[in-house]
């Protein structure tokens, strides 16, 4: 969520994001480590990689707008958890170079992009098996290989190490007499800050084969809700690396009232990536740039109308439609559900009942892009409008800091 509410401008100067654009001019702004693999050519081979991190405290939602917090108001933690399992895989691959493979077929990466629909050049989770050049001689990716065949690759992890974790934050003082007001002042009533929750939870079946319907389901209360975004994992490893699963007429049925009102295609079909960009907030925005992977991952490819050669002057002939795909990232893919048909905070729709069923119907088509490869159970990503109440003592009937879905109006009525 964060990767696509960033500007590729500003995640091109930051190194706390790594593009795929930035990978391939091997830039060493971004948070990983490049590993030369051209020496290697045997496999099953373990290799330890150090990898520097670098959280920005201000990325969460939390601290989005809370930028002082003195020690009356309590206490927050923050517990991170460095797991391996989040850890993705970019091969650093020229798409303009040329390279022999498969028994002396001479090409270009850009042409095995269009002969080999899953291969791509974006990013992939640990432990996650997926196409790759090879050497001929071996079995290691080779950025440089002028010479190889194309093979399935898996790069797993099974442990990790962590050590010199350190934070730094900043103290801001205030005067003695100024500090003791303002905590009096939140005595009396609670300091309200509007912020949004995130929750992820996974429907019930897996999608089934290419060819049959979608028909999946599961149970969640809403309130205050302003989108969602549903994302599609291939099997357990699939943590943050999402493509695009080409399914034709999905709807979501929430509570009896269908998302969108009409079927939707999650390929070539304008309105799915207009529905997305709608619960980004980003449409037609003057100020938000649309992320390049966001877009190569929504629409993979550009479809090119071929004219036929007319056999006579003055004859008519017939386009033949043709696909060419992209050799940007295709790792980045959700499908997002406005909710909210305004600014307005808490302006999203909320349920009476404790929890509700909201179930995705579809069809996955028999032939095309991605119907070879098998999906699981996909997952829904919910926002919803809340507030923040911090108060300036602890009492033993509340707690000092809650989230609340009670509204500013509720929150007087009972202070």
């Amino acid at each position: 969520m964060i990767q696509n509410s960033v500007s590729d401008d500003v995640k091109d100067k930051d190194e706390c994001y790594a593009t795929v654009d930035k990978i391939r001019r091997m830039d060493p702004n971004v948070p990983g480590t490049y590993v030369d693999l051209s020496a290697n050519d045997q496999a099953n081979t373990t290799i330890n990689v150090p990898i520097k991190v670098k959280i920005p405290i201000s990325s969460f939602l939390l601290f989005y707008n809370l930028k002082w917090f003195p020690e009356w108001m309590g206490k927050i933690c923050i517990e991170i958890y460095p797991s391996y399992k989040n850890l993705v895989i970019c091969p650093v691959v020229d798409p303009a170079g040329s390279f022999t493979y498969n028994t002396n077929v001479t090409g270009t990466v850009k042409g095995l992009l269009q002969a080999v629909t899953t291969f791509h050049l974006g990013f992939h989770n640990i432990n996650e098996t997926f196409p790759g050049i090879i050497l001929s001689s071996g079995t290691t990716l080779n950025a440089h290989a002028t010479t190889g065949v194309l093979k399935n690759i898996t790069f797993s992890a099974s442990d990790q190490e962590c050590d010199h974790i350190q934070i730094r934050t900043a103290q801001y003082m205030l005067q003695a007499d100024v500090y003791d007001a303002i905590a009096q002042r939140y005595m009396q009533k609670p300091l309200v800050f509007p912020i949004q929750t995130i929750e992820s939870k996974d429907f019930t079946t897996a999608l089934q084969a290419a060819g049959n319907p979608v028909d999946t389901a599961m149970t969640v209360a809403l309130k205050h809700c302003d989108a969602a975004f549903t994302v599609f994992r291939k099997n357990i490893h699939t943590t943050t690396c999402f493509e695009n699963p080409n399914i034709k007429e999905v709807t979501f049925n929430i509570n009896g009232k269908y998302y969108p009102r009409e079927h939707i295609d999650t390929l070539d079909d304008v309105r799915s990536r207009n529905l997305t960009l709608d619960a980004l907030n980003t449409n037609r925005s003057l100020t938000t740039q649309i992320p390049k992977d966001l877009h190569t991952s929504i629409q993979p490819y550009t479809v090119i109308q071929t004219a036929g050669n007319p056999s006579a002057d003055n004859t008519t002939v017939a386009l033949t439609a043709s696909n060419i795909y992209t050799d940007g990232d295709r790792s980045n893919y959700m499908l997002g559900i406005p909710f909210a048909d305004s600014d307005d905070f808490m302006g999203g729709i909320s349920t009476a009942n404790a929890t509700i069923q909201i179930q995705m119907t579809g069809t996955r088509p028999s032939s095309g892009y991605n119907t070879a490869v098998s999906f699981g159970q996909p997952t829904m990503i919910i926002t919803q409008d809340c507030l923040l109440k911090i108060w300036g003592f602890k009492s033993s009937t509340r707690k000092q800091i809650e989230i609340t879905h009670e509204t500013i109006e509720q929150i007087a009525l009972t202070v």
